[in-house]
This record gives structure tokens, sequence and C-alpha cells, in this order.
């Protein structure tokens, strides 16, 4: 029977072994055998995959010969590089028993809990002796994860989950694991005195030791292995002596020797399971070794019958996606790496977080003529297709975009065949700022219940490499796909397109505005119906002004349904505090004129109001400023004043929440603003909970993670009026310095707990900000402009060959944008990340010439790979930095065809960046030539403009204009690249058939191209 093939993100177990025959036995136990899956990079582990107890697990086990804490931690933490959802950990393998007083015997199982002076595994080589000669713990391990101690004290209680069961059914059919792992014997089970040592070591017990010497206890009513709980010692030295062994285990209430737990604990949180192969003693011998790695390898089976199997969300939500069976691994993963911005379960968020709409409110759009006009339209001739609909801040835009999602969803469940498919942008993630996000949440939707077209997913990826990480490319298979859609319309609905990153916006504007051009449109979208929300941006109505649209505040229900809002809450406020008639018309009178047609000020009002004393309830809505902006400036100075001691940590945390770039846990925000550190971490939780309702709302906590309320609080503190507007730079730059601490802190720590795939902060304490800061320190940097600057303090952490930076670089996920870079530099990583204040400093500490001067040469600062910082300021857009480094440079530096080309295909700032390099005194001289034209007319998103600025301020290059560059020109998304080329005066403008074939082969423009 074939073996199944499952993914890497769907293993929760994991389970490291340190002896072959651990391995052995852990292997015996499988339910059943997966195939085995590549390793991610710098992993060079190798894994048994496989079930048990319907749990999928991960087995690896140490190099043979090779033993301890170090080489475990290693192992463990290049596990989770490959395997980033693990839940559950376990070291399971063989100790050394400690025989009194617990009656512990050979193949009995230990396993290591927290007791009264320990945390369940003590690493004994780490004390010291006080005075009257006892020992003492100098260094306290992480306890167990409290969802596997749960489990623990209830094995062997039911006969389904016993040791001695799942040891039976694991090698009861298989004869050669039988004889492999059988029990010896008690008659083979000898306890020496502690005092008589093994008198011959080339000699077993039997040829050479005194039977006298032997102990004597009760004989056991059966062989069945006997669990013990309690606490395991830990040390890369192998204890062989019994005095010693009884001398630390009175020390340190030990019951269990073994050489691997103290050096994962910390960083790789887990359970750690011994059957107990010999005594620790002189008389050591391998006799029970098999069967004592057996008796724990069936006690961690049957620990995992009791363990929640509740999957990770990336199992549960991927499942959902309807992958036929037969599909390979590879394939599977292709289909649903679309879906990690989660849409669906986006928009259910939304909901939790704001609110259901009032009772009959937002119905109204249905029936107004802008809606039934793109509702109703057929996508042709001049019919628009598009709704843009706008809205100010805080005015209903996301909840009226929720109810139309769910009436077109009513619609076609009525009856009518086609889809609605939907992403909601959104500031305060990562996962929905995006073109990226946004293409693939779309394409997800469209292919996660239909293996056809999954299979034109399949095939464009063969062809197409970097087809999840390019917005070009997306958009082609986008519009692919619903091209050939053939079941009905197409409702693809976009909320708060302004959320979107800035490069994001204007590319998939860009794309709106070519595709969909009256002159050029050829109506083959006619079946998709794109609706768009967003705030009025200039920049945006540049693009959207030209398709039907309203502002949604402009109509008089829009008023009515904030109306009805306000009798909804002043109604339960009403019912709650036993308002009069009278005082209920006054409060409604109050919200009403300062709310400013905006739900959130009612909302806040009523918020502030809840709890207060009837009397008082008029006085406090008379004191709040009307409009938004007002009473975010109210509410921040009232909480400031409230806490007058603690003013700093409310602007703290308000701004540290405002600018972090993925929503932090209750814990990672502690540490962030560096609050309540000395707690224990239940105190830290309250205490933190505590600071935030002290916030007034401003910050909310939703499901352990902290977020602004609204993006209209980011825009108040972003304002000029507040803090001059420098509050979020400063905040960024505060940001950085932590993470930087963080990363720098984290010196000696196992590279494991930066996983930023499945690991959970939570279980780790301090390092809980670890992953983040890995991760984020230089796009804050990067924000924070010149704010940021090197302190001195940190100054050994951009040191290139510092543990510091090295320790950084190591702890970088394989996922990231620099993977590329092999090792990096700071000064690499200032090119690629836009970090002025770093590049400047980099430059005064290590490019001084004998004139004292500091200068950059372009071939001074090379990568392994051969690109120079130049080179990736340009790849990475960072203008700034490109000037800044041809300002330092000597007039007679060459600049690069490398740098050129980077220049010409960057596809956010790559017309910048050629101007900058065209005023260069070498500009002139430097190696342009046709293939820089036919980049640059390849380009989707400023093309024209690098066409333009190179043949105007290159003359000669207009020779070079040939059929290649017309090609490139007409397989271009972007139409101005071509309508500029035709423009120019060309020795031959006749256009060939390869130019021609281009421009028809154009998925994303055919017929706009064909009509130029």
């Amino acid at each position: 029977m074939a073996r199944r093939r499952l993914t890497h993100h769907e293993y929760t177990v994991g389970w490291l072994c340190a002896l072959e025959i651990e391995l052995k036995a852990a292997c015996a136990i499988l339910d059943e055998v997966h195939e085995t899956l590549r390793p991610a990079d710098h992993d060079d582990n190798v894994y048994t995959l496989g079930q048990v107890a319907q749990h999928n697990v991960v087995i690896t086990c140490l190099p043979k010969g090779i033993y301890g804490t170090t080489p475990a931690s290693n192992g463990a933490q290049r596990m989770e590089l490959s395997f980033p959802n693990i839940q559950y950990r376990l070291i399971v393998g063989v100790g050394g028993g400690v025989p009194c007083p617990g009656d512990v015997r050979l193949g009995d199982v230990v396993i290591g809990i927290p007791g009264a002076n320990s945390t369940g595994v003590v690493a004994y080589d780490h004390g010291k002796t006080t005075t009257g000669g006892h020992l003492e713990q100098t260094k306290i391990l992480n306890k167990p994860p409290l969802n596997m101690l749960k489990a623990v004290p209830h094995l062997g209680l039911n006969r389904a989950v016993s040791v001695s069961q799942t040891l039976n059914t694991a090698i009861a059919s298989d004869p050669i694991a039988l004889a492999e792992f059988a029990c010896p014997g008690a008659e083979n089970d000898n306890l020496f005195e502690a005092e008589y040592d093994h008198p011959d070591p080339s000699q077993s017990c039997s040829s050479c030791c005194d039977e006298t010497k032997i102990v004597r206890r009760l004989q056991r009513k059966n062989d069945e292995p006997h669990i013990h709980t309690g606490t395991i010692g830990s040390s890369d030295r192998v204890i062989k002596d019994a005095r010693t062994r009884d001398s630390l285990a009175k020390a340190y209430g030990i019951l269990c020797f073994e050489m691997e737990a103290a050096g994962l604990v910390d960083s790789w949180p887990c359970l750690v399971i011994r059957g107990i192969s010999d005594y620790a003693d002189s008389h050591k011998q391998k006799q029970w070794q098999p069967y004592a790695a057996i008796t724990a390898a069936a006690c961690a089976g049957s620990l995992m019958l009791l363990l929640d199997k509740k999957r990770h969300g990336y199992q549960q939500y991927h499942e959902q996606v309807d992958v036929p069976p037969d599909y390979s691994d590879a394939r599977k993963e292709r289909v649903r790496a679309l879906s990690f911005s989660n849409p669906i379960r986006h928009r259910e968020d939304i909901q939790d977080r704001k609110g259901r709409r009032a009772k009959g409110t937002c119905e109204w759009m249905l029936k107004t003529n802008v809606f039934q006009e793109w509702h109703g339209c057929s996508g042709k001739d001049n019919d628009s297709n598009i709704l843009w609909l706008h809205g100010l801040p805080a005015s209903g835009k996301s909840m009226m975009t929720i109810f139309l999602t769910e009436a077109l969803e009513s619609d076609l469940d009525l009856g009518d065949a086609g889809l609605v498919i939907y992403f909601f942008c959104d500031s305060s993630s990562q996962n929905h700022t995006s073109g990226i996000a946004l293409l693939s949440g779309l394409i997800w939707q469209l292919i996660k219940d239909r293996p056809v077209s999954q299979e034109v997913v399949r095939r464009q990826y063969e062809e197409d490499e970097e087809l999840f990480t390019s917005f070009n490319h997306l958009w082609k298979l986008f519009i692919m796909l619903v091209k050939g859609w053939s079941e009905g319309k197409i409702y693809c609905v976009i909320d708060a397109l302004d959320e979107c990153d800035r490069e994001s916006q204007n590319a998939i504007l860009r794309k709106f505005e070519n595709f969909f051009d009256p002159a050029y449109y050829d109506g083959s979208l006619s079946h998709v119906y794109f609706l768009i929300t967003s705030r009025p941006y200039e920049e945006i109505r540049t693009y959207l002004g030209g398709f039907v649209n309203a502002d949604i505040g402009g109509f008089a229900e829009a008023k009515d349904d904030v109306a009805a809002f306000i009798d909804y809450s002043v109604g339960y406020l009403t019912e709650k505090k036993w308002f009069s008639a009278e005082m209920q018309g006054r409060v409604r009178q109050i919200v009403q004129e300062k709310a400013e047609d905006t739900f959130l000020w009612v909302s806040l009002a009523m918020d502030e109001v809840k709890d207060a004393a009837r009397p008082d309830i008029i006085g406090i809505l008379e004191q709040l400023p009307a409009g938004l902006s007002s009473l975010y400036g109210n509410l921040l100075e009232r909480a400031t004043e409230a806490r007058s001691g603690r003013k700093g940590d409310i602007l703290r945390i308000v701004n540290v929440v405002a600018v972090s770039l993925e929503p932090l846990s209750l814990l990672q925000l502690s540490y962030a603003c560096q609050l309540y550190g000395q707690e224990s971490e239940e105190e830290q939780l309250l205490a933190m909970r505590s600071s935030i309702g002290d916030c007034k709302l401003l910050v909310v906590e939703t499901n352990d993670k902290v977020a602004l309320l609204h993006k209209s609080v980011k825009d108040f503190l972003a304002d000029d009026q507040y803090d001059s507007g420098n509050g979020l730079w400063a905040a960024h730059a505060f940001l950085a310095y932590r993470c930087i601490d963080c990363c720098m802190e984290s010196v000696g720590i196992p590279t494991v707990v930066s996983n930023l795939g499945g690991r959970k902060d939570e279980e780790i304490g301090d390092t809980s900000l670890l992953a983040y800061a890995t991760r984020f320190w230089p796009e804050h940097a990067h924000f924070a402009g010149e704010q940021f600057e090197i302190i001195e303090k940190q100054e050994p952490f951009f040191k290139e060959n510092s543990r510091q930076w090295q320790n950084w670089l190591l702890r970088l996920s394989p996922s990231q944008t620099y993977k590329k870079w092999a090792e990096p530099s700071p000064f690499h990583i200032a090119a690629i990340w836009g970090i002025l204040p770093l590049a400047k400093y980099i430059l005064q500490t290590t490019s001084v010439d004998r004139y004292h001067r500091t200068e950059y040469l372009d071939t001074d600062f090379v990568t392994q790979e051969g690109e120079t910082a130049l080179e990736l300021a340009a790849s990475s857009g960072h203008e700034m930095i490109v000037c800044h480094l041809l300002e330092q440079a000597p007039a007679e530096m060459v600049i690069f065809s490398a740098v050129l080309e980077a220049a010409i295909k960057n596809t956010q700032r790559g017309a910048q960046i050629i101007d900058a390099l065209l005023l260069h005194p070498r500009a002139h001289t430097s190696n342009w030539n046709h293939a820089h034209l036919v980049e640059a007319a390849k380009n989707p998103t400023c093309g024209r403009e690098i066409l333009q600025s190179l043949l105007k301020k290159i003359p000669r290059l207009r020779s070079s204009l040939d059929d290649d560059i017309l090609v490139a020109a007409a397989g271009n998304s972007d139409l101005e690249p071509m309508r500029l080329l035709l423009n120019v005066d060309m020795d031959n403008t006749n256009l060939s058939e390869e130019v021609l074939l281009a421009a028809v082969g154009n998925d994303a423009n055919c017929t706009s191209h064909r009509e130029l």
C-alpha cells in the first residue's frame, strides 16, 4: 500500500531521540508511516514521518555517537524550520533510574513534571554548594507545556490508554519487534548496594559481581512497567556512580538521569519521557535498553491518545479547500499557498471586531441608482462593470461592504448562477495590505472548489516559478481565470483599497485603468463585476473617478443609518439606566449633534457613559468634543490625566500599537513597551489589560491581540497638529531599538524560538517578541527615517562579524524577502531596506580615505553573490539610499550595468532612480545599451517614464530602437511604453509579425495593444 504524503504544515507533534534504539522504538509504535518530505534549507536532520493516535508525528534522532544538551537543541530547532506547526514536543528515550525511595525499576517510565522544588527538569551541573554542604540549583529551566501536563495524570487510569496496551498493540503482530524489544524479565533486574562498585569493567555482572550485594526488593505482581512522575536530572555527563547518583537525587529530588533535556526545555518547550535502562551506577549495561526504549515510546503513544486533536489553524483553514485526493503534496501546497490571507475568516473577524450592523441599516443601497446601474449592466459597450463607493473615515464603509457581499451571496443562493469573491484590505495586518495578498485571496476563492481551475494554476506555476510572488504574474493568472469562467456572473468586492500599501494600491489602480479603458475595452470581462470601496483620496479618484461612483455619506439614507444606530444605542442605554423620556431625548440630541454622521463617535460616546452614574451622563456627553479627531485628542488627554503617574506608559502603548506591523499579543506588547517585565506572566497579562483599559478604547484587545480601535486613530496620531507629526516616526524608532535589543539579548538562545511559522510565543516568556523583532526591526528602522540612529549600546549589532549580527542572520526565516542574499552585511541590509542612518553610519566608520573623507566605492561592498549596495538599493527602490551613495561616490566611479538593470526593473521608484543615476558624472559613459531599453519596455508601472528619460538624456540609444523593444512593450500589461515607442520617430514604422503576435498573446491587455 502506498504511503500517504502530507504537507510540512500538517505535522503537529515533534519527537526527538538520541539513540538508534530509541528511534526504532518510536517507529515501532507508529500507526502508519508517511512518505518523507524534503527538509528546509539549513536543516540537515533526517526525519521519519507518521501518525500516532490521529496525530501527525515528526521523529528525528541525533547523529550516531553524538549526545548531549547542545546537539539536542540544534536538532530540535532545525526541526521547526521544516515543520513550522509543531504543537506538542517530546523527548523520548532511555535514562538511568534512581531506585530509592520511589521503587523505580528497570523498564519503568519516568515523566518529568514540575514539583515543589523543580520545573520537571533540573540542570544539576548548574548549582552551588551553600553553608552546611547543601546543593542549591542556580539555573531554573522551563516547565513542560500545560496542554501536555494535563494529560499525564490520566495515563494508566483507562485500559485503552495504558502503556501495556499501547506496547502490545504496537509490537504484538511483529515477530522481529517482539524479539528485539522483549522484556529481559525481573530475574535480570539486579540492583546492587550503592557502596558496591562493579569490580571488572571488562566483564558482565553475572561473571564478576558479588550476588550478596544485591538489594532484596518485594516482587511485583506482574511485569507491567510502572509510570513515575517527578524531576529528571540532565547534564552533558553520564552518571555511572551510585554514590553520586544518590547524592544528587537527594539534593534535587531526581528520579532519573539523562543527557539531552537541559539544552531543550527553555527554547523547545517539551515533555521528557524516559524508560529506565540502568540504575546510573557502575553496573550500567545495555541489556535493558531496547525494552526501556519501547516502554518510553509506548508511554508517549498512550499520552497522545489523551491529547487534544484540534488541528493547527493552518490545517483547519486549508482543509476547507476542495483539493482532489490524488493531487501530489507539491500540487496541494501550490493551491493552498494562495489562501494565506484568508478572506473568508477575515470578513468574520471584522464583524466580530466592529459588531453587527443595526437592523434595517445599509439595505437602502440595493435600491440606489448607482448600485442598480452597476448590478444590471451588461458590461459591454459603454456600460461600466466597476462601482466605486467612497466615504470619509468611520462612515460605515466596511459595514456596508459586508452587507453587500452577503446580499450578493443571497441573490446567488436564490438561484442565480455565479460567485461572490471579496477581499478586505486592513492596514493593521500585513497579510491584508499587499497586492499579492489581495490577488491571492481572490484567486483562491475562484479555484478552491474547482479542480479544473486548480489545474490551470498548476500549469501556470510549472511555467512560472515566480507566480505566487509577483503581482503582475498573479494579475495575469486572475484575468485568465475570470475570462475562462462560464458559470454565470462573478462579483469581485474589494474593501478599503486605501489601506493597501501605496505601491500595491497604485499597481491595482493602473490595472483597472488600463484594462477597462473605454477606448480599448473589448468586453471580455462583461460577466465580472467589480465593487471597490475606499476613502475619497485624490490618487484613487484619478483612476476610478471615470467609473460609476458615489459618496456613501452623500445619501440621505446614510444619515438615517447613523440616526438608527443612535436610536438603538440610546435605547439600550435607556433600558440600563432607567432614563425618563425627557432624558432619553436629550441624550439622543447631544449624540446626534456631535457624531458628525460617524458610527464610531457614537460607539465611543456610549462606551464613555456606560458605567457612569445616571445624573452624570448628560454632563459627560456635553464635555465630549464633536468629531472623531477632537474626540481622540480628548480621550487621550483624559487617559493621561487620569493616570498622570503612568502618562508615558499610556502614550507608549498607543504609539507602539499604532506602528506595529502585525498585531502584538499582550506579552509581546508588554516586552516591546518595557512594562511589567519583572512580574510573573499572569501578573503581566493582568497589568497590561489594565493599561489597555486606561487607553480609553483607542486600543483594544481581541483574542489576546492588541490593535487600534480604527484606522482613523492612526490618522489622528500622524496628524501634524498632534505631537508635530513626529510621534509615529519616533514610535517606529523606539520599536526598532526594542527589536534590536531583543535580537541582541537572544544570543545563546537556540534559534527555534524565532521560527515565524507555528511557534507559540506565549510559551517562552520574554522571548515572545523575538520572532517579531527578527522579522521587523529593519522595517521599523526604515519607517523611522532620520528619527532612527545608531546608539552606542547597539553598535556591536551592526558589526558584520559580531556574534549579535551573525545570530540575527541565523534566525532569519527562509520566507523572508532577503533570503536570496547569503549572509548580507549591515550595509547591504541598509540598502535593501532603505535605512539611511545605518548606511551613513557604516560609511563613516568603515570607509575613510587617506584625507579622512568618507567615500563610497561600489566595489568595496559586494555580497557573496556579487551584488553591490548600490545595486541592492536600486533593486529595492530606495531612492534616498541611491542618491546618498552617489553623493559619496568619487566622480570617476563606474556605474555597473547590473545597477542600471536593477533600477530599470524596479516597479516602485524605477523612474526616479534612473533620473538620479543619470545625474552622476559618469552616467553618460556607463554601459547603457539595447538590453536596458528592452527591460524598460517590460516595466509594468513606470516603463514609459524610464524610456522617456533614457531616450532624452542619452540620445545615442535612439539608434538601438528595434523590434525586440516593441515586442517587449507589446507583452507589457501597461499600454504606456508601447504608446510612447509608437510616437518616437523610428526608422522603420512598419510593425513586424513578431510584434503583432506579442500583442495578440498579451493575456492581460490583448485588445488594447492591438488597437494601438
